[in-house]
């Protein structure tokens, strides 16, 4: 068992362990494949990637976004409901802004 039995526990819970750095760079790949226009190679990164983090809802518009280029429409749209359940918002900088808009 490991410091404190945390590991142990995620795993009789059925959560994906992994270490930060690992995780990291699973991330940076999935982004990676996304962007080259990888669209198998991203959806299957992304799916690891939400295994092991469920409530990161960018990473979640990461899997919609490879299922829905993949032509996987129905996975994309059950991935999209979970960024949506999440909270997870368009940032500012990806929207208009209008002078309403703008901190003084």
């Amino acid at each position: 068992m490991t410091e404190f039995g945390v590991v142990a526990l995620r795993e009789e819970a059925g959560l994906t362990v992994m270490d930060v750095a690992e995780f990291q760079r699973l991330t940076a790949e999935a982004q990676s494949r996304l962007g080259a226009n990888d669209w198998a190679g991203a959806t299957r990164l992304w799916e690891q990637v939400v295994a092991a983090n469920p409530v990161m809802g960018s990473h979640w518009a990461g899997l919609a976004a490879a299922r829905f280029e993949s032509g996987d429409y129905l996975a994309a749209v059950d991935a999209f409901r979970r960024v949506l359940e999440l909270g997870v918002r368009p940032a500012e900088r990806d929207r208009e802004m209008f002078p309403g808009d703008m901190p003084y």
